[in-house]
């Protein structure tokens, strides 16, 4: 099989090589949007109004025996 470092290496190499770049998680579905540098903090500041105004109320008694 050979030396394990080396063995290591090499698939070091190969996971870098095909899975780590951008294209392989849009292509798995991990990216949802691309935004330039300059759009962060406008971006930012529209995440946040939207998740001020955001209503997390849980609904009243899921089960028959909550507590009270």
């Amino acid at each position: 099989m050979g030396d394990p470092h080396m063995v290591r290496e090499r698939r070091i190499k190969k996971y870098c090589a095909e899975l780590m770049h951008p294209y392989y998680a849009a292509e798995s579905g991990f990216v949802d949007e691309v935004i330039d540098s300059g759009e962060i903090p406008e971006m930012v500041v529209r995440c946040v109004d939207v998740l001020r105004a955001k209503d997390a109320s849980l609904p009243q008694g899921k089960h028959a025996n909550s507590p009270q």
